[in-house]
């Protein structure tokens, strides 16, 4: 019995402790890890940001396109001429998470970035992005603005409504990154 407690002493004293340089490179190396895993954390926050705008408008589209058939299949012209400068959003069943509803011109500036609102005021839809830093407008604060609009054809001198559009205003590019 006398004997364990020394193969025991015997391997304590293998285990030292880390020295001060060790220290330093383990602390180096997690803060180069933490910083590149935030890094990218927040290029996939964008990339999703910018799917979800994607799939937003492209439902408003689809909800457009259901309204102006719709209405076109009755034959009610004054219906789709009647929606534009319209609120799109109205058409969805149940709007994004992220629509804050309805706003007057000067109220817009104090919408938190990461939304979507109607402006009253200049009758657009606005979509202010969280992560702005790949869209490229004009408008600045950074966001995207829509507006829907009657397509009209003239034919042999006359007007005819043959659509209702959601259209950018001003146009505007924004890059999906890869993650």
């Amino acid at each position: 019995m006398a004997q364990e407690p020394r193969v025991v002493s015997r391997r304590l004293h293998l285990l030292r402790r880390p020295a001060a340089f060790e220290l330093t490179m383990a602390g180096i190396l997690l803060l180069v890890f933490a910083a590149v895993f935030v890094q990218h954390v927040r290029r996939l926050r964008a990339f999703a940001e910018e799917i979800a705008f994607r799939n937003t408008v492209g439902v408003l589209r689809d909800a457009v396109g259901m309204k102006l058939a719709l209405s076109l299949g009755k034959g009610d012209v004054a219906q789709v001429v009647a929606w534009a400068g319209r609120n799109p959003m109205r058409l969805l069943v149940v709007p994004p998470r992220n629509y804050v509803g309805v706003v007057n011109g000067p109220r817009s500036r104090r919408i938190k970035p990461g939304t979507w609102y109607f402006d009253r005021t200049d009758r657009m839809l606005v979509y202010r992005p969280a992560d702005a830093r790949g869209l490229r407008t004009s408008l600045r604060p950074k966001r995207v603005r829509w507006q829907l609009r009657v397509v009209v054809r003239h034919k042999g001198g006359k007007e005819q409504v043959v659509g209702l559009r959601l259209v950018p205003s001003p146009p505007y590019i924004w890059h999906l990154r890869n993650g």
